[in-house]
């Protein structure tokens, strides 16, 4: 993983209930080469791993409401342009999320 962290333009971070300490090690190690991080925290799911930080790098945070994923989803769009990360990097880092989100999205279905 820490060889894909390297190669990579941007991290993308989803945080669900079920995170673990890696994903504070693969964090502290994208923000420690400087990678721009893009962290997707599952509504519910508490920050306490990498509240602190996530904080102190200044790292802007979306939160997913399943209910509502459309929100998360604009406020990333408007981060992307405004951030401007050329037009492939925004396209893939949208397309990961909504990925995230239609998976997520379908796990929830699968246990109602």
């Amino acid at each position: 993983v820490m060889q894909m962290i390297d190669a990579a333009d941007s991290v993308i971070v989803f945080l669900t209930n079920r995170a673990t300490s890696q994903v504070k090690k693969e964090l502290t190690y994208a923000i420690s080469l400087n990678k721009p991080v893009i962290p997707i925290v599952e509504k519910g799911t508490s920050t306490k791993l990498i509240g602190t930080l996530l904080q102190s790098s200044k790292t802007k945070v979306f939160y997913l409401d399943p209910a509502s994923p459309w929100k998360m989803e604009n406020e990333l769009k408007v981060f992307l342009q405004k951030e401007q990360f050329d037009k492939d990097t925004r396209n893939a880092i949208f397309a990961l999320a909504g990925t995230f989100v239609g998976l997520l999205l379908l796990q929830k279905l699968s246990e109602s």
